[in-house]
């Protein structure tokens, strides 16, 4: 009788140990249609168990996509689509300033992929820049400026809090305490060609995530540097005429335009437009 009792003790505690465990793998930073479907980023971090996970109940929730442990640099995520266009009525045209020149780009994709979902509250969530397409490139008094960006060597990495956040609670930077929902995109890298002269910037980029509504597209809207942050911390240029300038200003707002089948639009009537947002749950 005294082991069948010990038996029952220890399910029980077991099965206390499972439904913590699942209870805390609920609370999480994610990124998500509002009260809907959760955006996929699967690189080894879901909690799994031989590719399922089990519920208090020790049921089968649901098969998880591969992942489970799997060593970096392996996985699935949401391809997010960003567009920045003044002139286009999405976002807001992306600009710097830097040497005295102000450089213009009046209509930006840029591509993404979501590497992290799900992070723990308070927590930031990733996604790696695959590609940044800086088009209609400009700089004052010298017109057209082209503009090449390299993510081949090193994916721009960028870090999301959410604005559910408190200030202060969730942090991308320890310098960035101040915004909710800050963003910061690091190892980003552009060449831009004034007159001939390659001139090549490089460093970070700050901003800050706006949820999306039935009616707005979610977004990054771009900042200056943080209150204590040194050149080194910002965009500076590398070569050419900017060599050692530090940028000196940074605009612009880049709208969420497509994220696979969670949100597209190609049409009226072939289109998929809910409400996104980076929850704080």
């Amino acid at each position: 009788m005294k082991r069948k009792y010990l038996s029952a003790v220890f399910a029980a505690l077991a099965l206390l140990a499972v439904g913590l465990t699942s209870a805390g793998a609920a609370s999480a930073a994610t990124l998500k249609e509002k009260e809907g479907s959760f955006f996929q980023a699967v690189y080894g971090a879901p909690a799994c168990q031989n590719g399922f996970v089990e519920n208090a109940k020790k049921e089968v929730e649901k098969p998880q996509p591969v992942g489970c442990g799997l060593g970096r640099n392996f996985g699935f995520g949401a391809n997010l689509l960003f567009r920045a266009s003044t002139g286009a009525g999405v976002g807001e045209n992306l600009k710097i300033e830097i040497g005295g020149v102000v450089l213009t780009a009046k209509d930006s994709y840029i591509g993404a992929t979501l590497t992290s979902n799900r992070s723990g509250v308070n927590n930031p969530l990733s996604a790696a820049i695959q590609f940044a397409d800086l088009q209609f490139s400009e700089g004052t008094g010298v017109g057209a400026a082209p503009a090449f960006t390299d993510t081949f060597d090193r994916p721009w990495i960028s870090e999301f809090c959410s604005p559910a956040a408190a200030a202060g609670k969730c942090k991308t930077d320890p310098l960035f305490e101040t915004p909710v929902g800050s963003v910061k995109i690091e190892d980003v890298s552009f060449e831009v060609v004034i007159g001939g002269a390659i001139n090549v910037i490089q460093g970070t980029v700050w901003g800050v995530w706006e949820n999306g509504t039935a009616t707005t597209c979610p977004k990054i809207k771009l900042t200056g540097k943080p209150a204590g942050a040194t050149a080194s911390q910002t965009l500076i240029g590398t070569q050419g005429a900017v060599l050692g300038a530090a940028v000196t200003k940074v605009e612009g707002t880049a709208c969420l335009i497509s994220a696979n089948n969670y949100y597209y639009k190609i049409k009226a009537g072939e289109e998929k437009i809910p409400a996104i947002e980076l929850a704080n749950e």
